[in-house]
């Protein structure tokens, strides 16, 4: 058994994550089920479409820029990249991840709060 609050390493040498959330386990899972469970994929980019423009295509739960890119936040990341691609035929440097632990930790803690 390990207790952490170092993501990174949890999602490296655990077979099994439980997330506690105010005493209380909100998930169980292996490191992959709980990342595909809330937190979907990213999506890193270059493009001039406003942050507006691509929180506006379905399936987008967030949007920010990172030094110069843009970073989208999705569960289905192949029609975004589709909408990505109609919108923008200069887009590049086009990067698709899984999201981390820690968006997944964030997105269970933020939909249990009470």
């Amino acid at each position: 058994m390990l207790t952490t609050h170092y993501l990174e390493e949890a999602d490296a040498l655990a077979d099994r994550v439980g997330v506690i959330n105010k005493g209380s386990i909100i998930a169980e899972g292996t490191p992959a089920e709980i990342k595909a469970r809330t937190a979907g994929k990213k999506i890193r980019c270059i493009t001039e479409l406003s942050s507006a423009v691509i929180q506006s295509l379905s399936g987008v739960s967030a949007v920010q820029q990172d030094r110069g890119a843009t970073v989208i936040h999705t569960s289905r990341a192949e029609d975004v990249l589709r909408g990505l691609l109609k919108l923008d035929l200069e887009i590049s440097e086009i990067e698709v991840s899984s999201a981390g632990l820690e968006e997944a930790f964030l997105a269970l803690t933020r939909e249990n709060k009470v």
